[in-house]
């Protein structure tokens, strides 16, 4: 017998147990109503059956169970329970069932069903932390940041005990975090108090979870953890996140670009909205990091249409399959071109009107640039000009274009070009 029909006959061994309970919570004493518990019991139960079978619930791992079994659950059980009042109104005169009862019913199931899933994940989460630590693998991790993404991170690094990583607690500046339990997890202190809870708790290593942090604080926290001389790293900025979730693969070493992040600049939204609502946009380098992104910000603006225009036909497959499932309501259509081709950008142009460009097609790594600098210059400053003498012709309403701030006293290719394009 493998271990689905162990878990099948669990269920349905519960959820039938329920009926005969429900009666006996309801009722001061079954025994009158022997044959009535018994009649209820066997007309419920191939429904049940039935249930457990069509939505899968022993074919579900227990181990991770997560919300969505839960709502499942309540699904099959809430529809069974209904079935129970059917019956109790429909055969009154066959069945002795109270209202009452199939409510009962129902709370006793869910618990029951739910109890054995949850405790088989906690067991199961137990077990392999206990078998990590006996190996001497897990490592004490600190926690820099008790917002959402470091609750996410404790939570992912409890989920998995094979990473080897056991979340010790939290530092954070906010007023009020100190002290507080943040998914089981206590708030040791503030980031001035690293060396401090560092010190007192063993702490191997600091993880920094503030992606949307600037520089400063991300340096504040390095400078701390080397001079403690304790391992730290970093959970990369939102924008590098994939679909914006927490993993626990993604924690990579902190760089130079981590500790000069610059700090969120407040956007003036109405000023922006009056030239970006209802109008036609395009955006070049569209599948790119910056360009997707723009695409993605420029869509809750509601403008009346976008052209993603980009030479990777992949990378604009990606964006548009995104767009797709995530913000279909946004009006859109795909260029596949180089901004190098004037004829083809010029038909772009002419077929769809753009009122605002956001150019930020461009080739941006140094040491590539370096071995081929004509391609800087044929695709960072003709493409900007193709694109200029364009929007100039078509008399677009306004041009953005995105450069690098190794514009700033160029020392490269790559630098040059932006500057001469700018």
């Amino acid at each position: 017998m493998n271990k689905f029909r162990y878990k099948f006959i669990a269920d349905l061994s519960l959820w039938t147990l329920a009926t005969p309970i429900a009666y006996l919570l309801r009722l001061e004493g079954i025994t009158p109503y022997a044959g009535d518990i018994l009649l209820a019991t066997l007309f419920l139960l191939p429904f049940k059956a039935g249930f457990i079978h069509y939505m899968g619930y022993h074919t579900r791992s227990w181990r991770k169970v997560g919300i969505r079994d839960l709502f499942m659950l309540i699904l099959g059980i809430g529809f069974v329970s209904l079935l129970g009042l059917i019956a109790a109104v429909g055969l009154s005169g066959y069945l002795f069932l109270p209202l009452s009862v199939p409510f009962i019913e129902g709370l006793l199931a869910l618990s029951a069903l739910s109890f054995i899933r949850l405790y088989s994940r906690i067991n199961h989460e137990r077990n392999e932390e206990r078998s990590f630590r006996k190996k001497g693998d897990s490592r004490r991790i600190l926690i820099a940041g008790a917002g959402e993404s470091g609750t996410m991170l404790a939570r992912e690094m409890m989920r998995h005990p094979e990473s080897g990583l056991t979340p010790i607690g939290y530092l954070d500046d906010q007023k009020g975090e100190s002290s507080r339990l943040l998914v089981g997890i206590p708030v040791l202190g503030t980031l001035d108090d690293l060396t401090k809870v560092a010190d007192q708790y063993s702490i191997d290593e600091v993880l920094i979870a503030m992606p949307s942090e600037s520089g400063d604080v991300i340096r504040k926290v390095a400078s701390l953890a080397r001079e403690n001389k304790i391992r730290h790293r970093i959970m990369p900025p939102l924008h590098e996140l994939i679909n914006g979730k927490i993993a626990i693969s993604q924690i990579r070493d902190v760089d130079v670009e981590d500790l000069l992040r610059r700090k969120p600049v407040q956007l003036d939204i109405n000023a922006i909205s009056g030239y970006l609502n209802d109008r036609v946009i395009l955006v070049t380098g569209a599948g790119g990091s910056i360009g997707s992104e723009i695409v993605r910000q420029i869509a809750a603006f509601k403008p009346k249409h976008v052209i993603l225009l980009g030479r990777g036909e992949n990378s604009i497959y990606i964006l548009q399959q995104e767009i797709l499932q995530s913000i279909p309501e946004l009006s859109h259509n795909t260029v596949i071109t180089d901004v190098k081709d004037y004829d083809s950008l010029r038909h772009t142009f002419e077929t769809w009107r753009p009122e605002v460009v956001f150019h930020s097609a461009a080739h941006k790594h140094v040491p590539l640039m370096e071995a081929n600098p004509e391609q800087a210059i044929f695709n960072n400053i003709g493409g900007t000009k193709n694109l200029a003498d364009l929007a100039l012709e078509s008399n677009v309403d306004h041009f953005v274009n995105i450069s690098s701030d190794k514009a700033v006293n160029p020392t490269s290719i790559m630098g040059a070009s932006k500057r001469v394009a700018e």
